[in-house]
């Protein structure tokens, strides 16, 4: 990814974290570490999720650096992977991330994968966590 596409990528992480009006302790921590894995230090990261939360861009702006479908798609699967951080997969974060799908033109069929996938996973993690007594 080039430099633009990392800020939109992690903007629209923080466009949906913030959807609810709602960014918990665990979603922040979740986009400091995707910012730090992008390069971006913490006062870079605190920079750009005040920016998202003002909302001094819509979302067609925050999404026209991305165009390549395999970012697109890791991005649909990181923002319902952020979705999934706090344990609640709410209605108003599957509309956002719906309409961040019809932004970048990914047909909601693939949506639908994505999410099963990361509800499995979920439902794994919970497995794990049990049999480890954690």
């Amino acid at each position: 990814m080039n430099e633009k596409e990392k800020i939109s990528y992690l903007k629209a992480l923080v466009y949906i974290a913030t959807i609810d009006e709602d960014l918990g302790d665990d979603e922040k921590q979740y986009l400091v570490n995707i910012s730090n894995m992008y390069g971006l230090t913490e006062e870079q990261s605190e920079d750009l999720i005040k920016a998202v939360i003002d909302r001094t861009e819509n979302l067609e702006e925050i999404l026209s650096e991305i165009t390549d479908r395999k970012t697109k798609l890791l991005l649909i699967y990181e923002l319902i992977a952020l979705c999934y951080a706090d344990g609640n997969y709410s209605e108003i974060e599957k509309s956002g991330v719906i309409n961040v799908s019809k932004i970048l033109k990914i047909e909601e069929g693939k949506i639908k994968v994505i999410e099963d996938l990361l509800n499995e996973s979920v439902k794994l993690q919970e497995k794990v966590n049990i049999a480890l007594e954690r």
